[in-house]
């Protein structure tokens, strides 16, 4: 079953809620959310290295609140 995603916009801001990087140490994850967490808006993120997929699971599990501009 195929379910569809929302698109978040790239001038969305994104409100960071934990301290630290709770990614596996040393992980291709890990290393990405280091480089991207305190990105101020989705296009940060993206240019920082975070995937559309990492977003959605760092949404997902509380990390990250994506907020309309």
């Amino acid at each position: 079953m195929h379910t569809s995603r929302l698109v978040i916009p790239a001038k969305a801001g994104l409100d960071w809620l934990l301290k630290g990087n709770p990614k596996h140490i040393g992980s291709r994850a890990w290393e990405r959310f280091e480089k991207s967490v305190g990105a101020p808006t989705v296009a940060e993120y993206k240019s920082r290295g975070g995937t559309a997929a990492d977003l959605r699971w760092d949404v997902d599990h509380g990390f990250v609140r994506v907020r309309s501009s």
